[in-house]
């Protein structure tokens, strides 16, 4: 009877044991599993933060960007308020047609860049200057990226200006009172050169897509703009490495690398 007495206390004092064991067991392996799920979370918090930090620096530091988004917004609302045949005349007046080009080139080389035809398109160049052109000007510096602004912008509008005068002389329709405004030459070249952020095959195939989209839209559509496009496109590919010489691409934070890291 003692025996037994023994073997039932052994018996009953180890049960709770080893339930205790199974619990601890389990205990620790919640913990483990929920620490890992915590330590994962606050990584994502944390790669938003930089971020957003991240972009913040970017438009603190792109004072060009910002004046030339503060000048077409300006001249956007205006167009906004005003009447069609107000917008037409104000339009024609800054567009960089060949009469225009012919009369007064620097006036209008330089307030044609200052204005948006279509109230859609300001929104994307409202998105473009917070990803593409901040970052890059933040980059490469303000005195870089005005040269390759004032490069795309004119020297785009200049090629297809001499072409469109060859293309007058040969008996095709005259574009001598077109409307021909916008930011989108600038944009092109800024972009081009933004493949730079780039090294290794992803240049390469970023490059490649923004090559092909503007090869695609002079196929398609053939008008003298498109060809402007092209233009900007090409000089910002090939002046590239000349103007980002020195500036190795910046190691960005997980979530803005996505848009312009290495």
């Amino acid at each position: 009877m003692v025996a037994l007495a023994a073997v039932a206390a052994v018996a009953g004092s180890a049960k709770p044991k080893a339930g205790g064991d199974l619990t601890g067991l389990s205990e620790r392996t919640e913990r483990v599993t929920f620490e890992g799920l915590y330590a994962l979370s606050s990584r994502v918090p944390a790669d938003l933060r930089r971020t957003i930090h991240y972009w913040i620096s970017c438009l603190h530091d792109a004072h060009a960007t910002i004046t030339w988004l503060a000048i077409v917004s300006a001249t956007r609302l205006v167009l906004d308020v005003s009447n069609t045949r107000l917008d037409d005349a104000l339009l024609r007046t800054v567009s960089t047609n060949l009469d225009n080009l012919k009369a007064h080139p620097t006036h209008v080389l330089i307030t044609s860049a200052c204005f948006i035809q279509q109230a859609s398109s300001y929104w994307w160049f409202l998105l473009i200057c917070i990803f593409v052109l901040a970052p890059l000007e933040k980059w490469i510096g303000t005195g870089r990226w005005l040269i390759a602004l004032v490069i795309g912008h004119v020297g785009s509008t200049v090629i297809v200006a001499i072409g469109l005068e060859v293309s007058a002389n040969f008996g095709h329709t005259s574009e001598d009172q077109a409307i021909d405004v916008g930011v989108s030459y600038g944009v092109r070249m800024l972009a081009a050169l933004f493949v730079y952020r780039w090294s290794g095959w992803p240049r390469y195939a970023v490059g490649a897509a923004v090559l092909i989209f503007a090869i695609a839209q002079v196929a398609i559509s053939h008008t003298f703009t498109d060809w402007g496009h092209f233009m900007a496109v090409m000089l910002g590919l090939i002046l590239g490495p000349l103007l980002v010489r020195g500036k190795k691409p910046a190691e960005l934070p997980a979530l803005a690398g996505l848009l312009g890291t290495v």
